[in-house]
């Protein structure tokens, strides 16, 4: 439960850089997040996770890091519920 806390606190000092623009910052918190988490958490913390994978595609866009926000687009789409 404790690596859940933390990726949740990172998740959310991401979005606090990102809403200042600080998106170096921001990347380098949320990639914290993302590895905290695991497969298992698709289950059992969706919300977390979900949030989580599609602010560190966002924020690899903004850093103009295209390929590695394309490559974590796929992951989320093949792991996100869907209906």
């Amino acid at each position: 439960i404790e690596r859940i806390t933390v990726a949740k606190l990172n998740l959310k000092v991401a979005k606090k850089a990102q809403d200042s623009t600080a998106y170096e910052s921001a990347l380098s918190y949320i990639l914290i997040a993302k590895s905290l988490l695991n497969d298992k958490d698709w289950e059992s913390n969706y919300e977390t996770i979900s949030s989580t994978f599609k602010l560190v595609a966002e924020l690899y866009d903004v850093n103009g890091k295209f390929k590695e926000s394309e490559e974590i687009i796929h992951q989320y789409l093949k792991k996100a519920k869907t209906g």
